[in-house]
């Protein structure tokens, strides 16, 4: 099936997903220029590619938005409605558990973190519960996104434990995950296989 046959919402799912995942990529490429254990400063490069993560970002966001937005009636609104609200406790609990019991600094991975897991839940949400995925496909997507998010914030945590180059790359390990994640959402919701509407 044809990208440009899909509906509006799955065509802007689509696309703002490919757009994180390019975003994770350069994030990635970012990284590895200005936190290279003995780098000063990632340069005019970095600041490109640091220019570039945010339009991506950005665009990615959004487009995934208009989706969500889209979709958001009866229960697969209800169920989206959900994941944000306990995306929206999670990121305090979260920030004082790890700040008061673990003892880490505060950094704004975190928030990343929960905002990352809580869009790609509301985006399988809302697929699933509009009848517009595969079957079968939510329950390994959410696997997926909590294994992603599970692992996430251990390297968080464990980050500012580690020398500088295991820091570096365990610094790598989310943004890698992340993009492959959501390339598994898109693959595994079947959305280029669902008949033309």
């Amino acid at each position: 099936m044809m990208l440009s046959s899909l509906p509006l919402p799955l065509r802007d799912i689509v696309f703002g997903q490919m757009a994180l995942v390019a975003c994770c990529v350069v994030y990635l490429a970012w990284w590895c220029i200005a936190f290279r254990p003995g780098v000063v400063s990632g340069g005019a490069m970095g600041g490109v590619l640091l220019l570039l993560t945010m339009v991506l970002a950005g665009v990615g966001i959004w487009l995934d938005a208009g989706g969500i937005c889209a979709l958001w009636t009866g229960s697969a609104g209800r169920a989206a409605g959900c994941i944000f609200l306990v995306g929206i406790v999670a990121y305090p609990v979260l920030l004082l558990l790890t700040v008061k019991v673990l003892h880490r600094v505060p950094t704004t991975e975190l928030l990343l973190i929960v905002a990352w897991a809580v869009l790609e839940a509301m985006v399988v949400a809302v697929l699933a519960f509009s009848g517009l995925a595969a079957d079968g496909a939510a329950l390994p997507c959410f696997v997926a996104i909590v294994l992603a998010t599970v692992i996430g914030l251990i390297c968080y945590l464990v980050y500012y434990h580690l020398a500088p180059w295991p820091a570096f790359y365990c610094g790598m390990v989310p943004l890698g995950l992340d993009g492959v994640t959501m390339a598994f959402v898109v693959w595994r919701l079947g959305i280029f296989f669902l008949p033309c509407q």
